[in-house]
């Protein structure tokens, strides 16, 4: 494996952001219907937070929600529910900062070669709703 040795650290940032405009179920069954945000690369990743911030850039207020993260196995397939975070409704102003939520991973999620991480949120109803979602992590 071609990685850092001696403490093993990534050689590759790995920092993906998606966009989440439509709302999704809480099914593991059919998650890979959720959006793709962040893959084991060849030698496998490691994914330490994922941040979910409201886009929106009006002066609306956002729905209170669920967002959750995904993981499937190597083939890609079969997602598996790995952590969610409810956000608070908030309206963001001149003065007030938009919905923000952050999904850490202590001592990072090991992502092997294959393995999607995917993202959603239950409610969508409107562009008030906007999320942008960012993924820390690196490749090994």
């Amino acid at each position: 494996m071609p990685a850092n040795t001696s403490p093993i650290f990534v050689l590759t940032p790995n920092t993906p952001c998606v966009t989440l405009s439509a709302a999704t179920t809480r099914d593991h069954v059919t998650g890979n219907t959720y959006t793709f945000l962040f893959s084991g690369g060849t030698n496998g990743s490691r994914l330490d937070s994922i941040t979910f911030t409201n886009a929106f850039s009006g002066v609306t207020a956002s729905s209170a929600m669920v967002q959750r993260a995904y993981i499937t196995d190597a083939a890609g397939l079969n997602s598996r529910l790995i952590a969610e975070v409810a956000t608070a409704t908030v309206t963001p102003s001149t003065t007030v900062v938009g919905a923000q939520s952050i999904i850490n991973f202590t001592n990072g999620l090991l992502v092997q070669t294959g393995q999607q991480v995917r993202v959603g949120q239950s409610v969508y109803a409107g562009p008030q709703d906007l999320f942008h979602v960012l993924a820390k992590g690196g490749d090994y």
